[in-house]
């Protein structure tokens, strides 16, 4: 499901950063922490401009709706509970079509929900370098703020042994199509879980 990220090694994100085109912030502008969660800080996001160029800001985790006074929602799925993919989704659909971002983080983090709640093990998983692009979609609410959610996925393997669901993770070859393809069948694909090779299980409690 993705709760919290770990955003607490600038330097190899400035670098993936770099690689793929996306401006680059200073440091004294991240919140670097290896724990970060919905509602709680900004997270760097980068996105298509409309000028064939990239753009970053910093969006809030949580998606916010005008008319929704409750809890926020934090993470898109891009199948539902109830069979529904993410195109056909009121609450989704317009932004994975026309908003998509990446963001980039050094980790995330799960638990073992085969165990029981209040006993269950933390997992940090990171990639295959030190960090690594999750696909996010993104709106900006009426009030003019920012606001993201993390798309999730069916979890391949070796996450399969510890949730039924894992964040999309974008390579860095994939990034220009993700953010700017409107080929939705092209997209989707890029929705699939990566190979367990792709990711590292660090089990830390």
């Amino acid at each position: 499901m993705c709760g919290r990220v770990n955003v607490s090694d600038f330097p190899p994100i400035q670098e993936l950063m770099e690689e793929v085109g996306l401006p680059i912030y200073p440091r004294d502008d991240f919140h670097l922490s290896a724990k970060l969660f919905p509602y709680y800080k900004p997270l760097l996001t980068g996105f298509a401009d409309q000028n064939e160029g990239y753009d970053a800001a910093f969006m809030n985790w949580g998606w916010k709706r005008d008319w929704d006074k409750g809890k926020r929602l934090f993470n898109s799925r891009r199948v539902s509970a109830k069979g529904q993919p993410i195109w056909d989704s009121k609450v989704w659909g317009q932004s994975i079509r026309r908003r998509r971002c990446v963001v980039p983080v050094n980790a995330f983090y799960e638990w073992d929900e085969n165990q029981p709640r209040g006993k269950r093990d933390r997992y940090r998983i990171e990639g295959r370098k030190s960090a690594m692009l999750l696909g996010g979609i993104f709106e900006i609410n009426s009030d003019g703020e920012m606001f993201m959610s993390i798309c999730t996925t069916d979890p391949n393997k070796k996450m399969a042994k510890i949730h039924h669901r894992m964040p999309v993770i974008i390579d860095s070859n994939e990034t220009e199509e993700w953010l700017r393809s409107d080929n939705l069948q092209d997209v989707d694909k890029l929705m699939n879980s990566k190979p367990d090779a792709a990711i590292k299980l660090i089990k830390e409690n």
